[in-house]
């Protein structure tokens, strides 16, 4: 939808969005910073700019064929997530107590890993699955009160984009405003970043220690590190296992530090 709206504003427009008039103080301004600039052809920029625009509409269009050709894939893992999840929730007290008999670790140290194990996955779901929902529903009424097209597909994907480290929410935000800027009028553009700025990127500050609590004792930069490792190694699964196995990897150091300690003359059997 943005991309037919591009096109169709360029082509209404390319008299004075391609004309040398209204460029000439532009192309002056970057001459003056030591920047040598080539005659520009503005009716082969435009060209070039609307065949990119066609190009990339038709490659989208060809990305839906194939999410709808593997929604049944979807559906049918989803099933035997949901039928998994129905044992484990009827049987989890027996299947945990097999995993500690089938793990030859010291009980007292199996029961720390495994208590471990399920505040880092809770705590972990509610830092971020939550702060996700949250960031998902604001950018959704904001875009409804701006009326931007295909606010319901713009904000799921604002939701997955807000794992992503460092830029989050904002690779998906600031580009809309830039073209609100373009499109409409700059006042509302400016109006929609600030505005989403506040209420999707800044509250994230706010609202994922509030989730986590400092309840996992790790330095925010080895968690991030962690998610970026677990990102290269088990794709959006490392959003949840990289940090989980650091975590218990300094469980598992913190126990053995506390064994020696404990027993300094002993050699160190956590196995």
């Amino acid at each position: 939808s943005f991309l037919q709206i591009a096109e169709t504003y360029i082509r209404k427009n390319s008299d004075t969005m391609f004309a040398a008039e209204s460029t000439q103080k532009l192309f002056a301004f970057v001459e003056s910073l030591g920047i040598p600039l080539p005659d520009a052809n503005f009716e082969s920029v435009k060209n070039s700019v609307l065949d990119l625009i066609q190009t990339y509409s038709s490659r989208l269009f060809s990305i839906g064929k194939s999410v709808i050709n593997t929604a049944g894939t979807f559906f049918i893992s989803l099933l035997f997530i949901v039928f998994a999840l129905y044992f484990c929730f009827l049987d989890g007290p027996y299947l945990g107590g097999l995993i500690k008999k089938a793990i030859p670790i010291n009980p007292v140290h199996m029961k720390i890993l495994m208590r471990k194990f399920a505040d880092i996955t809770k705590n972990l779901f509610s830092g971020y699955i939550l702060v996700a929902l949250y960031q998902g529903l604001a950018s959704f009424l904001l875009m409804l009160a701006f009326r931007i097209p295909a606010a319901l597909l713009l904000s799921v994907t604002l939701m997955l984009a807000s794992f992503v480290p460092l830029f989050g929410a904002a690779i998906i935000w600031f580009p809309i405003g830039i073209i609100l800027c373009a499109t409409t009028s700059v006042i509302k553009g400016i109006a929609f970043l600030v505005l989403a700025a506040i209420c999707i990127s800044f509250l994230d500050n706010f609202l994922r220690p509030l989730f986590l609590k400092d309840r996992i004792h790790v330095h925010p930069l080895v968690i991030f590190f962690a998610i970026l490792g677990g990102l290269k190694v088990f794709g959006m699964n490392g959003l949840v296992l990289g940090p989980l196995i650091v975590i218990l990897f300094f469980t598992v150091l913190d126990l053995m530090i506390e064994k020696k300690s404990t027993y300094p003359d002993t050699s160190i059997e956590v196995c």
